[in-house]
């Protein structure tokens, strides 16, 4: 994982009488323009800068995709707390000074929440309804897994709105209840971490054993040094 990106995966090797499904991954660079100051919601439901527009990035995260998801309906408050948290979802730059409707805001957030009940109900491939255009793909890059160089798709997405939807199209089937692997919100990215993980059982904080030692010897470097 490098800056500013999100990878997510999919799939297993497996050829078993039908198609092959693919272990990959995708590379979102993406940046969020979080509000930096007081916004406020107007007459019709989009939320304004009480002062002077101002923005902070922050890098797009698949958490996006669960928090975005994890919104009750026509919660104000809880979409308030969404933009502080990752921004509007039509901003393409720093400047924009407000979000968008609540009507924008709400037929997104309806179409790809049940889109995700489909999904995780067996019945996405009959769903015509809506559809979102991909970003196209911009270029290639080169991550070592494992000790394994592998040449990944990168996108490029116009707003968070459709890094959120690129993100949830190839991402998990299992979106609720996923959690963030502890070594990685600790030490950042490690080769063969899985960064999010349904955990079994619920009370893993790690993705791995592998992860669980690493953070153990990052935490304990003293009892490292002795058993070297």
């Amino acid at each position: 994982m490098t800056r500013n990106s999100c990878h997510v995966s999919f799939g297993k090797n497996s050829l078993v009488n039908g198609p092959v499904l693919l272990d990959t991954a995708i590379e979102i660079k993406f940046e969020c323009f979080v509000p930096h100051g007081k916004i406020e919601e107007t007459a019709n439901g989009a939320f304004k800068f009480s002062n002077k527009c101002k923005h902070k990035r922050r890098k797009f995260e698949f958490a996006a995709v669960i928090d975005f998801l994890a919104i009750p309906t026509n919660d104000a408050v809880a979409r308030h707390d969404f933009y502080m948290r990752w921004g509007f979802l039509y901003a393409t730059n720093e400047h924009v000074e407000c979000s968008e409707n609540q009507a924008g805001f709400d037929f997104f957030h309806t179409e790809l929440s049940n889109l995700n009940k489909q999904r995780l109900d067996g019945n996405l491939k009959n769903t015509f309804e809506f559809k979102m255009s991909n970003p196209d793909l911009v270029n290639w890059t080169v991550h070592t897994f494992e000790n394994v160089d592998l040449a990944l798709p990168v996108y490029n997405p116009p707003n968070l709105m459709t890094a959120i939807y690129l993100s949830w199209f190839f991402g998990s089937k299992e979106l609720k209840g996923m959690r963030t692997c502890q070594r990685h919100l600790d030490f950042g990215p490690k080769n063969g971490c899985q960064v999010y993980f349904i955990p079994k059982p619920k009370h893993k904080i790690y993705c791995c054993g592998n992860c669980k030692k690493a953070a153990h010897e990052k935490l304990n470097p003293r009892q490292r040094r002795r058993k070297i």
